[in-house]
């Protein structure tokens, strides 16, 4: 059964890889724009800058854990779900279920070149997967403010797929969830990769920091 955790004072779903399926397909049927993101330790710490971010990461239609060291700090050590929260297991399975039922798909990058390695990885584990568009905020944005949101409109696609640094892939998502025309945005974070096994593109230090920092972080705070 579905439950809720907390963690940095963050109420977060804690969900099992098929339960958190099921709602997101729900959404896919729905007439308003419903937020997924995939919650790492280096969301929950930008949490701590921002009460902003912080109450628009706890009010997501859907929060999906990414890293065994998040679930572990709620005190979830099942094998499976640290195996599935490292895997990708959950993105990798929606995108397997929206590539069979011929649901759209469009694509957002920070830069050119995270649009076009993301397309690559998406060509290559989804080959019938419609990706009906895809842009980088980085050319777009710089156009007009708006661009990218009439850009996106235009297409229509059932999902956004939205590859941005946080806070700006969440502050986006929020501004424009009301004139957005797609059903789901899932905000997968900049370093997100879309493959089952995939791990973030992100610098093995500055991993290694970023999770050190989240542990010690987390004791202070069970501790305050």
């Amino acid at each position: 059964m579905s439950e809720k955790i907390e963690i940095l004072g963050i109420r977060l779903d804690s969900m099992s890889t098929q339960e958190a399926l099921e709602k997101a397909r729900g959404f896919l049927e729905g007439d308003a724009l419903r937020i997924i993101g995939m919650v790492t330790s280096g969301v929950l710490l930008a949490t701590e800058e921002s009460e902003e971010y912080r109450q628009q990461i706890e009010q997501l239609n859907l929060s999906v854990i990414r890293e065994r060291e998040v679930l572990e700090a709620a005190g979830i050590t099942a094998p499976e779900r640290l195996w599935e929260a490292e895997e990708n297991w959950f993105l990798a399975s929606f995108l397997e279920y929206l590539s069979e039922a011929g649901r759209s798909l469009v694509l957002v990058a920070e830069t050119p070149a995270d649009r076009e390695r993301l397309k690559k990885e998406l060509r290559e584990a989804y080959p019938h997967l419609e990706v009906a568009g895809s842009f980088s905020f980085e050319e777009t944005a710089a156009e007009d403010p708006d661009a990218l949101l009439n850009r996106l409109n235009g297409i229509a696609a059932d999902v956004i797929l939205a590859a941005l640094p946080y806070p700006l892939q969440e502050n986006f998502a929020y501004l424009n969830r009301q004139k957005l025309n797609s059903r789901i945005w899932i905000g997968i974070g900049k370093n997100g990769g879309v493959q089952k096994g995939m791990k973030a593109k992100q610098k093995f230090l500055e991993r290694i920091r970023e999770k050190r920092t989240f542990k010690k972080r987390v004791a202070e705070f069970t501790e305050e």
